[in-house]
């Protein structure tokens, strides 16, 4: 099933193994070597990051993140996804009640994808 509070929780212990806040992480492992700017990741209560959303960045460097899928994890031949990871994570695992329009397989979710 879909879960905010699952990916949520997943980033709360992400962010206790750091060194460094979550957002911080992100901007230096995946945000800098995309050429991700700007953006702008609220934090919840006692500044941890909240990572089940309100994740805001300009649409180019949204465009760049679905380059990098599309890519399968390689940016200008530097791997910084797993490529299985990627496939693994917007593979359908689980089916939706919505009604499928078009390819039926093409409704779902992976990794909250």
């Amino acid at each position: 099933y879909y879960s905010n509070l699952d990916a949520h929780l997943v980033g709360l212990a992400l962010a206790r193994r750091l060194p460094m806040p979550l957002a911080d992480f992100a901007r230096d492992a995946f945000f800098a070597p995309l050429g991700i700017e700007s953006f702008f990741w609220h934090t919840v209560s006692e500044g941890a990051t909240n990572a089940a959303s309100e994740l805001r960045m300009r649409p180019p460097d949204m465009l760049r993140i679905g380059r990098l899928v599309r890519q399968e994890g390689l940016w200008h031949g530097r791997r910084l996804v797993s490529q299985a990871f990627l496939r693994d994570a917007t593979r359908r695992h689980v089916a939706t009640d919505v009604p499928a329009r078009g390819r039926s397989d093409l409704w779902g979710y992976g990794y909250l994808w």
